[in-house]
């Protein structure tokens, strides 16, 4: 019985934990794009044709795409 609580307790800590990870990891994808004249703070995921994504310095680039203008 002992045992099966202090496993239990473990396993409910190391998820907890887990889903901060996630949720940090998660956050790190957003990406800002210009989306019917307006700059808009979106996921990766929800990214569409025709969006222009404000790429910086160290990004992964989420999607293909045309490089308009660079420095």
């Amino acid at each position: 019985m002992v045992c099966a609580s202090v496993t239990a307790i473990n396993d409910y800590q190391k998820e907890r934990q887990f889903l901060e990870l996630n949720a940090v990891a998660d956050e790190k994808k957003r990406v800002t794009v210009w989306r019917d004249s307006k700059q808009v703070s979106i996921h990766e995921d929800f990214l569409l044709v025709g969006d222009i994504l404000d790429i910086h310095e160290g990004m992964d680039l989420p999607a293909d795409g045309l490089l308009f203008e660079s420095n």
